[in-house]
C-alpha cells in the first residue's frame, strides 16, 4: 500500500513538474492599436532556443488582413531541472532576444496550425506579419528600473510549396522610456 502511494506522489509530483502551461490564462495586451480588435490565444507552442526547449503562449489577431502576434513573456521550462538551461528570470536583453525568436518561429513554422496564418505562392503575392514582444528601457546597456518597449517587427511571407520564407522588412517600437533611458529592441 505504500509502495502505491508513493508511486502516486511521484506521478503527481513529474505531472505538476513537467506540465505544460495553460494558455487559456494569459494576459494579451490591450494597448496595441486598434484597441477595439480582440486577441486570441494559441499555445504553448514548444520552441528550441539554444539547446533548452520553452514552452511558449502567444496572441494573435487579424487586422486588415495583416496576422498580428504578440509573445508571452514568462517563459516554462519543458525540462526545468535542466541545469544547463536557464529558468525565470531570464536577463532582460537575452529574454528580448528570445522573444523575437520566438515571434520568427512561430511565423515560419505555425506551431499550432492557425488556419488564418496564410502563406500566399512566391512570385505572386505576400502576406504582412506584424510581431510584437516586451523589452526594457537600457542606460549604458544596463536594464532601467522603470519604463518598458513594446519592440514591433514587420515581415514579409510566401510560400514556394510547403516552405514558408520569412523576409525582414522593419522594426519600430512604443516605449514610455525616460530619465536617460533608452529602447534598444533586438
Amino acid at each position: 500500500m505504500i509502495k502505491i502511494i508513493l508511486i502516486t506522489l511521484v506521478f503527481i509530483f513529474t505531472i505538476n513538474c513537467y506540465s505544460q502551461p495553460n494558455c487559456d490564462t494569459l494576459s494579451c495586451p490591450n494597448n496595441i492599436e486598434p484597441t477595439n480588435v480582440d486577441w486570441n490565444k494559441a499555445g504553448p507552442a514548444t520552441i528550441s532556443y539554444n539547446g533548452c526547449d520553452y514552452y511558449v503562449c502567444y496572441c494573435w489577431r487579424l487586422v486588415n488582413d495583416t496576422v498580428q502576434i504578440w509573445v508571452d513573456p514568462v517563459l516554462n521550462l519543458v525540462n526545468p531541472d535542466d541545469p544547463d538551461c536557464p529558468d525565470n528570470p531570464i536577463p532582460p536583453a537575452t529574454l528580448a532576444i528570445m522573444l523575437k525568436y520566438f515571434c520568427n518561429y512561430i511565423i515560419l513554422n505555425n506551431p499550432n496550425n492557425i488556419s488564418e496564418f496564410l502563406c500566399p505562392p512566391c512570385g505572386i503575392s505576400s502576406k504582412i506579419y506584424v510581431t510584437y514582444h516586451l523589452d526594457k528601457c537600457y542606460v549604458n546597456g544596463s536594464p532601467c528600473l522603470s519604463g518598458y518597449v513594446i519592440c514591433i517587427n514587420y515581415y514579409s511571407i510566401c510560400c514556394n510549396g510547403p516552405v514558408r520564407t520569412v523576409s525582414w522588412i522593419s522594426l519600430s517600437s512604443i516605449s514610455n522610456c525616460r530619465d536617460g533611458c533608452s529602447e534598444n529592441c533586438p
